[in-house]
């Protein structure tokens, strides 16, 4: 599929802005004539932002160009994703509309991604954030397009049973000691050995049933800010960046997965989205009601306790994720994951 498609293209080298502006008029004609992508307007190209790895312009209002500045070598999985759900016309993610990738010996770079740029949006965390409301509808809709997302992924790229409740558990484990290795207050909380005979549990139950576990392509980095929100459009939920969680490698996140963890990274925005709340509603009210209306969205004939427990592991999981990257990036912060750690004390 990448080496054959028409929306992916090669060129010899990576294009480079001669007046070091991403918004350069010369630029872009280059990089939209490579793409073989016609008829838009240069002149007011903008630069959106400068992440750490990448850059975004917004070219004719139409089109939203992402140049990578960190060029990582393999198949860059939200290209790989978007020109797949483009194949199927698929509704819940912008249309991708061309990438370009280089070639050094063996291996191939993305240097850039256009995809169709949604006016009047806003990313669904500040839409959860900005107005107090209850969450239920929202939650309820983005949960249907959730289950949407995981159909059209299996159907492009096919189910698979890549993960056992065994190899879940051993994985995990290693997932928490490289946790406790990185942010040694959390053995030291006065809830850690409740949270961890509580862990233990689920896990022997696990390891003991040892069954295959249904796995498929997956977001691997789903979260509120990877949604926007268009209210004018018929399907107003969209998802974007299927690159996954930029601390894995780009091996791992190729890899096929349980679906359910995607569910637990929207269950864990949702944590942080209630902190943003807690001066002005009772935020524990807010995540709760917002979890069990996504849940019923997502799956409303309800998970089975099978479902709950891998569930259950892979939320903790995540958070642990969480862990290691806010106290490695935003230490303020850190007390949100250590609470969603905490939460698995009180489970019955």
């Amino acid at each position: 599929m990448f080496t054959d498609s028409t929306l992916v293209w090669e060129l010899p080298e990576v294009p480079t802005p001669v007046n070091g502006s991403y918004a350069e008029a010369e630029y872009l004609r280059a990089v939209f004539s490579a793409m073989h992508l016609k008829g838009l307007d240069f002149s007011n190209a903008q630069v959106l932002s400068g992440e750490q790895t990448n850059t975004s312009v917004l070219v004719d209002n139409r089109v939203l160009l992402k140049v990578y500045r960190q060029l990582l070598p393999g198949m860059n999985p939200e290209v790989l994703v978007g020109e797949a759900l483009a194949t199927l016309d698929s509704v819940i993610t912008p249309r991708t509309l061309g990438a370009i990738f280089v070639c050094q010996g063996e291996e191939r770079f993305v240097t850039h991604l256009a995809t169709e740029f949604v006016p009047d949006s806003v990313d669904a965390f500040k839409q959860f954030t900005t107005e107090v409301f209850s969450p239920a509808s929202a939650a309820t809709e983005l949960g249907h397009v959730t289950s949407q997302m995981h159909a059209d992924l299996r159907q492009a790229f096919g189910a698979s049973q890549a993960l056992t409740t065994v190899s879940l558990a051993q994985r995990f484990r290693g997932e928490l000691a490289e946790t406790i290795q990185m942010v040694p207050s959390i053995a030291k909380q006065s809830w850690y050995p409740d949270f961890l005979t509580h862990v233990e549990t689920v896990l022997s139950a696990l390891e003991e049933e040892n069954l295959a576990l249904p796995t498929q392509k997956v977001h691997g980095d789903f979260h509120l800010g990877q949604v926007l929100f268009a209210p004018h459009l018929s399907q107003p939920w969209l998802i974007i960046d299927f690159e996954g969680e930029p601390l894995r490698p780009i091996e791992q996140r190729m890899l096929p997965d349980s679906a359910l963890r995607d569910v637990a990274g929207m269950l864990r925005s949702f944590a942080y989205a209630a902190a943003m709340h807690s001066a002005s509603v009772d935020a524990a009210l807010w995540e709760e009601t917002a979890r069990k209306s996504y849940l019923r969205g997502y799956c409303p004939r309800g998970l089975s306790s099978l479902e709950q427990q891998v569930l259950e592991i892979l939320e903790i999981e995540k958070t642990c994720y969480e862990c290691r990257y806010e106290a490695s990036f935003r230490p303020d912060w850190l007390y949100v994951p250590l609470a969603g750690l905490q939460r698995f004390t009180k489970v019955s």
